[in-house]
C-alpha cells in the first residue's frame, strides 16, 4: 500500500502511549484509513473522509502528533 502522507495519533492515557496511523485510502476518493502498527499494520477503521476520521480518533481520546510525515 503506497501512501502520500500519514499522521501519527497517540493515546497517552496508558503508561506506554498507544499509536495509530491515519492515512488516505488509495482505493477511495477522500476515504481515510486508520492503521494499527501493533496489529501487523492492520486497517482497523475505513472511514469516508478526514473529518469523520478525526472525530473517531478524538472520541477515543487520541491526540495528533504535530506534523504530517511525507513519504519519500
Amino acid at each position: 500500500m503506497i501512501q502520500e502522507w500519514y499522521e501519527v495519533w497517540v493515546d497517552e492515557s496508558t503508561k506506554i502511549p498507544y499509536v495509530l496511523f491515519l492515512c488516505p485510502d488509495p482505493n477511495s476518493s477522500g476515504g481515510m484509513l486508520i492503521i494499527d502498527p501493533k496489529e501487523n499494520n492492520q486497517v482497523i477503521q475505513n472511514l469516508p473522509d478526514y473529518n469523520t476520521a478525526i472525530l473517531w480518533l478524538t472520541e477515543d481520546e487520541y491526540t495528533r502528533v504535530e506534523g504530517r510525515m511525507e513519504i519519500e
